[in-house]
């Protein structure tokens, strides 16, 4: 534990490399206990370690066992849907859509396991962005209208608008672009995400 939180502090600091030995140190103790939870975290935090210094294969590889590490601990669906989602931006930004759309898959099943509307819209809301990205714009406004039908919250439901008008516009339908303008529009001064209320 005395491993694990040393690297939290250093990898808050930005040290990054300098925090890798300490999640590792406490990652071989973990081992041998059965606390699968703290597996998962040590290895979550290697994979985002390893994602920041831009090296994907290993930053995958610790997502993948943080993944089966959490599996096997209850009440970790939601430590499981972050890892999931890691892993399909990793595969996003490889350009290996299909495997993208396998985690974003799982993530899904996950969210609904849970009853959770809005971690579901979340997650389409991603899949729609995922279809954007690879020029399936009408497939991405069919994701991102039916992330809005969970009722997401307010600065959810400003991001699922936006990239739907942003859809429409690559389509060049600025007429049905507008209506997601406008609520938009109404929205900015209660958006709490300042990028997005750029």
């Amino acid at each position: 534990q005395a491993n694990y939180l040393a690297g939290c502090v250093i990898r808050e600091r930005g040290e990054n490399k300098r925090a890798i030995p300490y999640f590792k140190k406490a990652l071989t103790f973990s081992n041998l206990t059965n606390d699968h939870l703290q597996q998962g975290l040590c290895l979550e935090n290697l994979a985002y370690i390893y994602d920041a210094e831009m090296l994907e294969d290993q930053a995958i590889d610790y997502y993948h066992k943080a993944y089966t590490a959490y599996k096997k601990q209850t009440d970790t669906e939601r430590k499981q849907i972050n890892v999931l989602n890691q892993l399909a931006i990793n595969f996003l930004k490889d350009k290996n859509i299909y495997s993208a759309f396998v985690y974003y898959d799982k993530c899904k099943k996950i969210a609904i396991a849970l009853n959770d509307s809005n971690e579901i819209a979340s997650i389409l809301n991603n899949i729609g962005v995922a279809h954007q990205t690879s020029g399936k714009y009408s497939t991405s406004i069919i994701m991102l209208e039916e992330a809005n039908k969970y009722q997401p919250n307010q600065n959810l439901k400003n991001k699922i608008n936006l990239n739907i008008a942003s859809n429409y516009i690559l389509l060049k339908q600025k007429n049905l672009a507008r209506k997601y303008i406008n609520e938009l529009r109404q929205s900015i001064e209660t958006s709490i995400d300042i990028y997005y209320k750029s």
